[in-house]
Formats: C-alpha cells, sequence, structure tokens
C-alpha cells in the first residue's frame, strides 16, 4: 500500500469576523490499499468548524464510507467541533501534490 500525507496552515485572514480570525489547519491523507483502492482525505479545521472531503476511486469503497458518514458526524459534533460538511464521492484521486501546493508538512510511506 501507498500512503501520503500534507499538512499546511493557513495564517488568519484579515477579517473582522471572529470566526475568519482563526488559521485554517488543511490535511489531505491518500491512500492505497488493496482491499479499498486509491482514497483521498481532503479535511480542514478552522477554530472548532471542521469538514472533509473524500474521494474513493472505487465505487463500493464509496458506498462503505458513505454508510459511515451519518457515524462520523455523530460523533465529531459530540467531541464539540460543528461540522461543516462531509462529503463522500467517486472519482480520480489526484496525484501527489507537488511541494508548492502544500508545504508545510510532506510525509510518504
Amino acid at each position: 500500500g501507498v500512503v501520503a500525507l500534507y499538512i499546511e496552515r493557513d495564517e488568519a485572514g484579515g477579517s473582522a469576523e471572529p470566526a475568519e480570525a482563526e488559521p485554517t489547519w488543511r490535511v489531505r491523507l491518500a491512500l492505497d490499499l488493496p482491499a479499498l483502492g486509491p482514497v483521498q482525505f481532503d479535511a480542514w479545521l478552522q477554530g472548532q468548524r471542521f469538514g472533509c472531503r473524500i474521494l474513493s476511486e472505487q465505487e463500493a469503497t464509496a458506498t462503505l464510507f458513505r454508510q459511515h458518514l451519518d457515524t462520523l458526524e455523530a460523533r465529531l459534533s459530540a467531541s464539540g467541533l460543528v461540522v461543516a460538511g462531509l462529503q463522500c464521492h467517486t472519482g480520480q484521486v489526484r496525484e501527489p501534490l507537488s511541494d508548492i501546493d502544500l508545504p508545510a508538512l510532506r510525509f510518504e510511506a
């Protein structure tokens, strides 16, 4: 299997809105496992607001993740996060990003 992890922190914007004053953390996790196929998770966190988009190349894998989105949302909400969106789609997973896309941290195993 293949794993790639990218983490980025955007500095707080110049907005006067309190929610906009917090930095946004972005994480991209790409996996290519024999049982699931290529899967990519793009998540962000700004203050207590959280969102995640899951992309799978195999419909069966996407269906499996979709079956558990409600449970994930409930657990995230129970932990105090405001879930701004959880999505799962079928499509082609992006190639590993260049250092220009997400320069903060890059780990591949």
